[in-house]
């Protein structure tokens, strides 16, 4: 199971195909395939100039290697060109070449790689049993292919071979998801769940701790413990770690830095296993319940923010719904494993860590000063996030149905560049361009993604402003002049709160064009907003 690669092929369309992915949910909910851009097809017809390096080629095999099971703790590949070989090996932190053997000039240290990889044991190749029976049944031939069975864990059934969702990628988290069951569910609830295999940074509290954590410091708000994942199980396979390898090569271990740019702790990626109710994502209600479901969703992420718990990964695909299509909207803040719990004394994360999916994220997250860990991340950056996930919804949604892979007339968002994204972003905002919705039956959701979008430009009219004002004091004191040229940014401090009111204050003024904003304005800020009318 490695790949030779012998000469020139062109794999563009499988590097376009991962890299362009659709970022919004498949129409039909959980169990769909991803939906791929319109410009894949075109992608097909390549000329000689442009294919792919050979160390390219390889690094896609690997990652379709390790994007073949949900348990793929390694892949590795022999890459020769003319007569010298490499020996690479992939896995969640990128790929490790070996030195290059000349198999002429050299001939007996070939075959002694060649015996060698000829006693490495399945799970060397990246072969874990218990996860892995299909293929290695396949492999021994020893038997008819059969599917694998369920992998009994706990109180659950994980059907490994049922996949909801597993992304190409050679570096990150790698997130596999695929069908699980409980083996004997309590009187009237479902079976149905979902298992979650995630690559995830061993600094990062797992999954179900920090939901728990956000659950317990509502102290019983049911604004957020109604809409955080019932997370029924979770543990990590401690065997499956990038640690290993690293280690056995000599490689020194990675450390985080620490606010001061001290080393902090080795840095590493651990399998980990989540368990998960069954959901269906939110954008496959009809748009007016989506509107609904998308408040609930912003209501407990503030909550959850104002209580140390932040999510830092807003997306569409993160929006889930509980129930059926004719219960009450039931919103869900789904997948946990990118927060941060800023209250926590032993907190690894300095905060300036760029999280999330790219064409959602905040324009000041899409900087090179972002990327290099320079600007902090903010309330106000995921309250950007949701509004960027509600304009999204309302050009590429229409009553649950996907209607466009990516918004008309702003394409350039959907790529893996975040530079890019920002400066689209930007030009989208200062341009004032129209929202070119999916359908006519949107109505208020226009309305109300017409109405964020100002605000949006507002809160950065206002960043701008603060700047410009901060720079003249600091050069009035200086006696120095107005001057600009080695201003950066100053550091701002997070202060929900004041986002909040002002997001609600934006809104509030257009209650009686969209309706819905009464239904869920804050009671503190409706009853503020009786006695200015009254007054």
């Amino acid at each position: 199971m490695f790949t030779v690669t012998l000469r020139l092929r062109t794999l563009r369309s499988r590097a376009n195909a991962a890299q362009q992915t659709s970022t919004g949910p498949s129409p039909s909910g959980s169990g769909a395939e991803p939906t791929l851009s319109p410009s894949i097809a075109e992608s097909q017809k390549v000329v000689e100039s442009e294919r792919a390096p050979p160390a390219i080629q390889c690094a896609i095999y690997g990652a379709e290697m390790l994007s073949r099971a949900p348990v793929v703790p390694c892949a590795m590949g022999m890459l020769v060109q003319d007569d010298v070989v490499h020996v690479w090996i992939y896995d969640r932190e990128g790929g490790i070449q070996s030195m290059g053997l000349n198999f002429l000039t050299d001939l007996p240290r070939f075959l002694v790689l060649l015996f060698a990889m000829q006693r490495l044991r399945l799970k060397d190749w990246g072969f874990i049993e218990k996860y892995d029976l299909g293929a290695i049944a396949a492999l021994g031939e020893t038997e008819p292919r059969k599917p694998p069975s369920p992998v009994k864990v706990d109180q659950f059934y994980i059907d490994t071979a049922v996949s909801i969702h597993r992304s190409l990628s050679l570096k990150g988290r790698g997130t596999y998801v695929v069908r699980a069951r409980h083996a004997r569910p309590p009187h009237g609830q479902s079976p149905h769940f979902v298992a979650k295999f995630s690559w995830a940074d061993c600094s990062r509290l797992p999954e179900r701790e920090l939901v728990q954590r956000g659950i317990d410091r509502a102290a019983g708000n049911e604004a957020v413990t109604k809409h955080m994942p019932y997370i029924a199980h979770s543990f990590e396979l401690r065997e499956c770690t990038t640690r290993t390898v690293r280690a056995a090569l000599g490689i020194p271990p990675k450390h985080r830095l620490r606010p001061d740019k001290s080393e902090g702790a080795e840095v590493y990626r651990i399998l980990r296993v989540t368990i998960v109710e069954w959901m269906e994502h939110l954008s496959t209600l009809s748009n007016e319940r989506f509107l609904r479901g998308w408040f609930q969703a912003l209501i407990a992420h503030y909550h959850n923010w104002r209580n140390g718990v932040q999510h830092r990964d807003i997306s569409l695909g993160n929006l889930m719904r509980r129930g059926k299509d004719e219960d009450p909207v039931c919103a869900v803040l789904n997948d946990w494993d990118l927060g941060n719990d800023a209250e926590d004394p032993n907190l690894t994360h300095t905060g300036f860590e760029v999280t999330g999916t790219v064409p959602f994220m905040a324009i000041d997250l899409l900087t090179q000063e972002a990327l290099d860990g320079k600007v902090a991340i903010l309330y106000r950056h995921d309250l950007e996030a949701l509004i960027w996930v509600l304009i999204w919804a309302v050009c590429c949604y229409d009553d649950g149905k996907m209607v466009h892979t990516v918004p008309r007339g702003i394409y350039n968002w959907n790529v893996r560049d975040p530079l890019s994204c920002g400066e689209k972003k930007h030009r989208f905002l200062t341009r004032r361009e129209p929202i070119q919705p999916a359908s006519d039956n949107w109505g208020e959701g226009l309305k109300l993604a017409s109405l964020l979008r100002g605000f949006l430009w507002d809160q950065m009219a206002k960043t701008v402003k603060d700047f410009y004002q901060v720079v003249h004091q600091q050069a009035w004191l200086q006696g120095s002049g107005p001057g600009f040229s080695h201003q950066t940014m100053p550091r701002e401090e997070d202060d929900p709160e004041r986002v909040w009111y002002e997001f609600w204050a934006h809104l509030k003024r257009f209650k009686e064009v969209v309706p819905c904003i009464a239904d869920f304005m804050p009671e503190d800020l409706r009853k503020a907003g009786d006695a200015d009318e009254k007054q």
